[in-house]
């Protein structure tokens, strides 16, 4: 929706200071763009971040696993239970056996696993099997609390849905407990965490 302000009039010499700055304001929204259509060149702030990038590993009912690769992961509580809000992509599997299960395991990557990012990003798990991709590609993989994993993650979390999926665009928001987490390299002050910062220096994104 545009925002514009119509039939501005010009402060005069007798105009009170409220009027001139009401007057500046308007201005400044007029030269605002549409809320609708900012071009994708466009970034917003938060574009200019570097945040943490993870692997989500869950699977449906019946089984089936797959594991992608997310941004949208956020540390929100401490007490009196540790607490993680997710943003899912509605049309990945992740987001279906979220849903379905109400369970997976988030696994911090680090930065040699920049190179999974056309698979665990941009690939579907409906289209190829994960794991056997990674195990091809030289990646080891192990289970954690009954979900693959990599073997070389910092570390992992097993995450429990806690409220209800959001409504959120072409994602949906969702609330995990932590109910447990593991360091899977015994030395973390040597790991190398990826960040989105580091997707982008090197071509990734």
């Amino acid at each position: 929706m545009a925002l514009h302000v119509a039939r501005l009039a010009r402060p005069t010499s007798g105009t009170c200071p409220c009027a001139q700055q009401t007057t500046r304001q308007a201005r400044l929204v007029t030269r605002l763009p549409a809320l609708s259509g900012i071009p994708d060149t466009e970034l917003p702030p938060y574009a200019l971040l570097s945040t943490p990038v993870y692997s989500l590993s869950s699977a449906n009912a019946a089984g089936k696993t797959t594991l992608n690769m997310i941004t949208y992961a956020s540390p929100i509580a401490l007490r009196p239970q540790r607490k993680y809000a997710l943003g899912l992509y509605v049309q990945s599997m992740s987001y279906q056996n979220v849903k379905e299960t109400g369970r997976a395991v988030l696994q911090i990557l680090q930065e040699p696993h920049a190179k999974l990012t056309q698979l665990l990003g941009k690939t579907s798990g409906r289209d190829v099997d994960k794991v056997a991709q990674l195990q091809q590609q030289g990646f080891a993989v192990s289970e954690e609390y009954g979900l693959p994993v990599l073997a070389d993650a910092v570390g992992v979390m097993e995450l429990k849905v806690v409220s209800d999926f959001i409504p959120a665009g072409d994602h949906e928001v969702v609330v995990c407990d932590v109910v447990a987490w593991k360091q899977l390299q015994e030395d973390s002050s040597s790991a190398q965490p990826l960040y989105s910062g580091f997707l982008r220096d090197n071509g990734f994104l």
